[in-house]
């Protein structure tokens, strides 16, 4: 049936078979470009995806150590303190996600510096038992990694931007 044909169509249609794997290849390259998903907004969300079940591993073993080892009376903190920190977490990569694309350092080292006040605030409220050392090296090491996401270059910080904001 096809041995017919000549050369120049069989030649046609290989080409329109290369066209449609290069289309389907730029579709779908492109494709979570168009859904307005940034290549920024996926880093954000894969290091926020590795970081949260850390995190929440972290709260409870947390919580269980402090009540034996707190004597001064009773726990402060609890868990709305530590699903109040979540929340500015989640808050802090939406804002990052909705930054312009390429965002500027000061537009980054101001959610920064938002997130590190909401974060202040939370700690106060338990009487500064809730962020510490540990939760300290847990958590800025993620919040650095996001800002890195976005296009800030630590080492122009001496490895912690925003850590002017921080109290904790």
């Amino acid at each position: 049936m096809f041995e017919g044909l000549p050369f120049y169509v069989w030649a046609l249609v290989g080409l329109v078979l290369a066209l449609a794997v290069v289309a389907v290849f730029l579709i779908a390259k492109s494709g979570s470009k168009r859904r307005g998903i940034s290549d920024r907004s996926i880093r954000l969300d894969r290091i926020l995806a590795k970081a949260m079940p850390r995190i929440r591993a972290h709260w409870r073993v947390g919580r269980v150590a402090r009540l034996f080892f707190r004597d001064d009376g009773p726990n402060p903190v609890t868990r709305k303190a530590t699903d109040a920190v979540d929340g500015e977490i989640l808050a802090y990569f939406e804002r990052l996600k909705a930054l312009p694309d390429p965002a500027t350092d000061e537009q980054i080292l101001m959610e920064m510096k938002r997130l590190y006040e909401a974060l202040d605030r939370i700690n106060a409220a338990t009487d500064y038992c809730l962020l510490e050392t540990d939760e300290r090296e847990l958590l800025v090491t993620i919040f650095i990694a996001a800002a890195e996401a976005c296009g800030i270059d630590s080492r122009e910080y001496d490895g912690e931007p925003g850590g002017e904001y921080r109290d904790f």
